[in-house]
């Protein structure tokens, strides 16, 4: 039974490497410089893969990337802290996300908040909004002439819209945590 285990997890680690393998340059570099500002290099490919998921939607297009961490704030005592953080800023053609990633050592956990902005006319926003409105898997916070914000039950995810004249944006946040104990 322990031999059929090991080489179940050969096999899932070995997918792991795999798929994380065949990435372009861009996006590895993108990966590694995340893993290693948030103290993760040494990670299991599958807490690698876990952690590359959380964005890799996200450099499909034509990309750029803005990113903040502990040492952004220099001379602060977050430069030093075990507690890391990046914040990382995504825009392509379409839209803008915005990742923040904190790494609680301690606790082994990595808190993730993934936010996208999409603008798009007031037209596709109402008709959306309406759409969830009505969807018993989502709960209406607030609704005014201007905006709405509403949960998905049982998720830390909100999507908020806000229209203006003939335009607006709907923005979407999702936030989850991964066990980082291996």
């Amino acid at each position: 039974m322990k031999t059929l285990l090991l080489i179940a997890m050969l096999v899932v680690n070995s997918f792991a490497l795999d798929a994380l393998g065949a990435l372009d340059e861009d996006n590895k570099k993108v990966l590694n410089k995340v893993l290693k500002k948030l103290d993760l290099s040494n990670a299991s490919p599958k807490i690698k893969e876990k952690v590359y998921a959380k964005f890799s939607f996200s450099l499909e297009k034509n990309w750029y990337i803005k990113w903040w961490d502990n040492a952004t704030p220099s001379a602060t005592k977050i430069e030093n802290s075990q507690t890391k953080f990046i914040e990382m800023t995504v825009i392509d053609e379409n839209r803008i996300y915005s990742f923040t990633f904190i790494n609680f050592k301690a606790e082994q956990q990595l808190f993730v908040i993934a936010r996208q902005y999409v603008p798009t006319d007031s037209d596709a926003l109402l008709k959306r909004f309406s759409k969830l409105k009505e969807d018993p898997e989502y709960k209406l916070n607030t609704e005014t002439e201007n905006y709405a914000s509403l949960t998905e039950k049982n998720y830390m995810s909100d999507t908020i819209i806000h229209i203006k004249n003939k335009y607006g944006i709907i923005a979407y946040i999702d936030m989850t945590t991964l066990d980082l104990a291996q």
